[in-house]
């Protein structure tokens, strides 16, 4: 028996500026879009919270029990998975739905949910946020240690996730790497608040102006961004005066701020924090381009999978990044990529911009946005999901 309904399980805390959160959301939206409801069971503050979404809206909300807030130990974590687990075994119970689960820290407590699952004829669909992740988990992380005990507790329960999921979707982020056969290729994507607009950008105050906007780690490369303006002073060759809004805050933002300050650029490199809504459009709105990821090799990558991409596309701007971004061509003139190990040069990335600028539709962006959006991405792991 096939059923429209879906639990979506993830041990994600929910926050209005957190894009993790944010895509947590959207993809339940889309689920509840496809004929039946999704019950996401997730965390907020210390809660945890069950939203029940029908048609794309949020119809019921349930606070369930008490977990530990985000900040908290990974003894503490993962207690609050146990926890977030014997809701999801009460959800489920003689009922038949779809069950989607977020990669999370896994325990022979979750090893037994999914068995449990598959035991009682649920479809069980597995999401791995960016596969492979071993390497940039270890790269970014500030206690090793605490790294490769995660990286060896995965690599011990991957086998039994594997023997109990119906599909695994995954983002791919090496075009290396080995894709098992119960895994599904999806990507990232974007909720469409509107209609998509084209907007026809002109120079227009002397400038040529990128964004680059999210949560700010290392493998962005964003220092070389930096680096090419202080190579040309601060100027294209054409005279334009080079401008850089980075959007957005993290640790790393200390780092690169310094970094301007003492190469005397913060003229050119301008840092708005966080940013949304309004604020975020007029920003967009003035912007020629958008940054994507720049330093792909700290991650062992050489696919940009950034949800920002999408981003700047839904807002008719084209990307530069250091590998390619998939389901996207390189001849549609969307995407500039300019390789980690050389040097970023401005004036051919504003002659890029140019020929974009000439050549690129309206319906060129139409197209690739309809694949991106978030409707059709959950209406694809559906089916992925139910054909088996």
């Amino acid at each position: 028996m096939v059923t429209n309904d879906i639990l979506y399980v993830a041990f994600i805390y929910l926050s209005s500026t957190d894009g993790i959160a944010k895509k947590i959301i959207s993809q339940a939206k889309g689920f509840s879009k496809l004929g039946g409801k999704c019950s996401l069971l997730c965390c907020e503050d210390n809660n945890i919270v069950h939203l029940e979404f029908v048609n794309g809206e949020v119809t019921k909300k349930t606070i369930k029990s008490k977990v530990n807030n985000m900040d908290s130990s990974s003894r503490e974590r993962v207690m609050s998975i146990h926890e977030l687990i014997r809701v999801a075994y009460k959800l489920i119970e003689n009922k038949r739905m779809n069950i989607y689960i977020r990669h999370m820290i896994p325990t022979s407590e979750f090893i037994g949910f999914l068995r449990h699952a598959k035991k009682m004829g649920h479809k069980v669909g597995y999401e791995i946020p960016t596969y492979p992740y071993f390497y940039e988990q270890f790269n970014v992380a500030h206690n090793k240690g605490k790294a490769v005990f995660k990286i060896l507790n995965d690599m011990i329960f991957w086998p039994f996730i594997y023997r109990y999921v119906d599909k695994i979707f995954t983002i791919v982020s090496n075009s290396k790497v080995k894709v098992f056969r119960k895994m599904h290729l999806i990507t990232n994507g974007v909720e469409l608040e509107e209609e998509f607009k084209y907007i026809k950008r002109t120079i227009n105050d002397s400038s040529f102006n990128m964004i680059g906007v999210g949560t700010i780690w290392p493998y962005h490369g964003y220092e070389r961004v930096i680096a090419a303006i202080e190579e040309c002073g601060g100027r294209l060759k054409n005279g334009l005066k080079v401008r850089f809004h980075i959007v957005g805050e993290s640790k790393e933002l200390s780092r690169l701020k310094e970094i301007c300050e003492n190469k005397h650029l913060m003229n050119h490199v301008i840092f708005h924090g966080k940013k949304f809504g309004s604020e975020l459009n007029v920003i967009y709105e003035d912007s020629h381009i958008g940054v994507g990821t720049l330093a792909l090799k700290k991650r062992n990558a050489d696919i940009d999978t950034a949800i920002k991409n999408i981003e700047y596309f839904s807002k008719a701007l084209p990307v530069i990044s250091s590998g390619k971004i998939f389901n996207v061509s390189l001849d549609s003139g969307l995407v500039y990529i300019s390789k980690d190990n050389s040097n970023l040069d401005l004036n051919d990335v504003f002659k890029f911009y140019q020929s974009f600028d000439s050549n690129v539709t309206k319906n060129i962006f139409s197209e690739i946005i309809s694949t991106f959006t978030w409707d059709s991405i959950t209406a694809d792991i559906y089916r992925q999901l139910n054909d088996n």
